[in-house]
């Protein structure tokens, strides 16, 4: 309860400190510095060389404790030019899916070179040795499901130049990513109807008559379906693809479509979008209490994704 309590307290303190954006530029209001246990060790022993030199007067050890001292005083101000002035600027993120490794995209900007600068992310770090001016990096975090979420806040710190203080701010770039469902290959149905009310038929999408073409496989898919002929001539797993002819007016209809659950039926939702935009053919996606009407083209795929990313659920 009392952690808990605590957390909350420095998030809030945290926000008013080091508000979200884009772009944070570190500096000496947002940058936190702390001997690291190594140097605390440090700095204990230039005490008890000077009160030893002191007690003995022994001028040989006062001037060794001073010296030390020196260098434990110059290191803190090093640490802390390492990251002042450092820019942090978040990127484009690529499309993600549910159950993949997702790469958040940032960029490192400075005037000066820096050194030994460490970025963390949800307990996964990545390290930069030395760079100058301008570097890109990639940090590798666990997949997390379906949906829309806000990342916490970037960890950027350094213990240079001899690891006796570790520098430090926690930034928020206020990345907010869109997890898309897993694409799985079913025997899905694509709900066709002309919008007048006059017909409708019910086109199969990989069971149909006419051969299609090859692609590759897709966990969950049919092993009856993969070209084995292909497979022993050294080619990689690839599955055949049938289908019907497909009208002109045709509709992705979540209730249409098989699923042992509503996250199985977005998968194979998922799986049709994206072959139908490769084929550059138009559709229209119908989810309980939403629909997206007929299109075609990139932001019309993108459109559908998002759609089936923030689906809440209902009576289907």
């Amino acid at each position: 309860m009392l952690t808990s309590w605590f957390k909350t307290l420095t998030k809030r303190w945290l926000v008013k400190r080091i508000p979200p954006n884009a772009k944070v530029t570190l500096n000496r209001h947002n940058i936190f510095i702390m001997p690291s246990a190594f140097g605390a060790c440090y700095g204990t022993c230039c005490l008890l060389l000077f009160l030893l030199g002191t007690n003995y007067q022994n001028n040989l050890i006062i001037l060794f404790s001073l010296m030390m001292t020196s260098i434990f005083i110059t290191s803190m101000l090093l640490s802390f030019k390492n990251l002042s002035g450092l820019s942090l600027q978040r990127l484009g993120q690529q499309e993600i899916f549910a159950k993949q490794a997702m790469d958040v995209q940032c960029q490192l900007q400075s005037t000066a070179s820096r050194h030994s600068i460490a970025l963390e992310l949800n307990g996964q770090p990545s390290l930069i040795n030395e760079f100058c001016h301008q570097q890109d990096v990639s940090i590798t975090i666990a997949s997390r499901p379906r949906g829309v979420h806000t990342l916490d806040r970037i960890t950027i710190s350094t213990a240079y130049p001899l690891g006796l203080y570790r520098c430090w701010s926690h930034v928020d770039l206020a990345i907010e990513l869109t997890v898309f469902p897993e694409p799985l290959v079913g025997e899905s149905l694509l709900f066709s109807d002309d919008e007048s009310g006059d017909h409708s038929t019910n086109i199969v999408i990989g069971r149909g008559d006419d051969f299609h073409g090859l692609e590759q496989y897709q966990r969950g898919e049919s092993l009856k379906r993969v070209a084995w002929k292909q497979v022993a001539q050294g080619r990689g797993m690839l599955t055949k693809q049938f289908s019907h002819g497909v009208s002109e007016s045709q509709w992705l209809d979540f209730s249409q479509v098989e699923g042992q659950n509503p996250e199985q039926k977005l998968s194979h939702l998922c799986y049709l979008v994206i072959e139908l935009s490769k084929q550059n053919q138009s559709f229209g996606l119908k989810l309980p209490h939403d629909k997206l009407d007929i299109g075609q083209g990139e932001s019309h795929r993108l459109a559908a994704l998002n759609m089936l990313a923030n689906y809440r659920g209902g009576h289907e």
